[in-house]
């Protein structure tokens, strides 16, 4: 899962219901560390509810398949988002944000 729409690797979304209030995180589950040094993960919310999934169901992530390759649900909550056009998928030709720094020419966090 990623981020969006900036590709800068921030999402309000995300601020909201995680970072602005940790005391509300129940757990982050390491799954891999990218070639940046960020940590890619799973965040789990009280109540057993899976941030990335929340996310990509809302329009406001991608499925980023190469640190999720096996994940069932992601691709199907995001091909619901897409049909729906919600969040991101609103707009008339979203971007990935790996594909728009790869335009700017560097990675998400750095200046």
């Amino acid at each position: 899962m990623r981020p969006s729409p900036d590709g800068d690797g921030r999402n309000p979304a995300v601020l909201r219901r995680a970072i602005t209030r940790p005391q509300r995180v129940a757990g982050v589950e390491v799954m891999d560390v990218d070639r940046y040094g960020r940590t890619v993960g799973v965040v789990t919310l009280p109540g057993k509810v899976n941030l990335n999934q929340e996310l990509v169901k809302q329009g406001m992530a991608w499925w980023y398949k190469q640190y999720a390759p096996r994940s069932k649900e992601l691709p199907k909550l995001e091909e619901q988002a897409r049909k729906a056009k919600i969040g991101l998928w609103s707009k008339p030709n979203p971007v990935p944000p790996w594909e728009f720094r790869k335009a700017r020419g560097k990675p998400a966090g750095t200046a």
